[in-house]
């Protein structure tokens, strides 16, 4: 199972030091957390993983189609062969609906939960079937094109000028990092990851959500109204839960703002 992912170790190499595991979103990689990471204090041990179809396993197309329980696993697996027996885990989008999945199969191993701009899932079938014709409209759209192609990077500047991404699009400069980075995804490993991991395919985690005793801090950005409405359903239903709302962002605000993200992530760890 850990052959889905590729670690990346960042923050201090003391393996006695608190550990940290960090998943990246959708077309991300475990580096987007590097800055995050090495800004953390007290000193924490980082593992941040290129998740299945993505970073370093972009051409693992096989890999690419392994689902939400197949990766939580495999983040099972790493911590026991690095003999860690429990761990922050902390996850952005998609990969927050693998951090909060994990959690609650592995409720023993994880001893804080932090979950950015993320969903426990859809509470209906009319809402999984309305997401399952955007997924499969996105499928579509992506299919065919190359890693580095010109249809791509458009594809790229389209995804990131969504309203989702609102304020992220008015930072010129990080918008265009943004692009350049993203562009090294591999379409065709996307596409997989994006059935295999999309909201489509999450199970509704909604009702399980008081079953977490783990101290659990949610994260939004004050501009993405959808995520507030969900971030603060999901902080009321958390036994030891705590919603913080970083300020003029969007939906990735660990990008947008790392400076206030990394004050509340230190705030929560400490």
């Amino acid at each position: 199972m850990a052959a889905l992912l590729k670690w990346h170790r960042f923050g201090t190499e003391s393996t006695s030091a608190p550990a940290a595991i960090m998943l990246h979103g959708f077309m991300g990689c475990g580096e987007d957390w590097k800055g995050v990471a090495e800004s953390i204090a007290p000193a924490v041990q980082c593992l941040c993983p290129d998740l299945s179809g993505h970073g370093a396993q972009r051409y693992d197309i096989a890999g690419a189609a392994a689902g939400i329980p197949d990766i939580a696993a495999a983040l099972i697996e790493y911590l026991d062969a690095g003999g860690i027996d429990t761990c922050t885990l902390i996850g952005y989008s998609m990969g927050g609906r693998i951090a909060l999945y994990t959690a609650l199969h592995y409720p023993h191993r994880i001893s804080r939960l932090v979950l950015v701009s993320t969903s426990p899932g859809l509470r209906t079938e009319q809402e999984r079937s309305s997401r399952l014709i955007q997924d499969k409209s996105l499928q579509q759209e992506l299919a065919g094109m190359g890693e580095g192609s010109a249809e791509f990077e458009a594809f790229l500047r389209r995804w990131y000028q969504q309203p989702l991404f609102a304020e992220l699009s008015k930072q010129p400069v990080l918008f265009e990092s943004l692009v350049q980075q993203r562009i090294k995804n591999n379409p065709p490993a996307l596409l997989e990851s994006l059935h295999a991991l999309g909201v489509a395919s999450q199970p509704d985690c909604w009702k399980e959500l008081q079953q977490l005793d783990m101290p659990t801090l949610v994260v939004v950005g004050e501009k993405d109204e959808k995520y507030c409405r969900i971030g603060e359903e999901m902080t009321a239903l958390f036994p030891k839960g705590r919603l913080e709302i970083i300020e003029g962002c969007s939906h990735s605000p660990h990008v947008e703002s790392p400076g206030q993200f990394t004050s509340v992530l230190n705030l929560f760890l400490k």
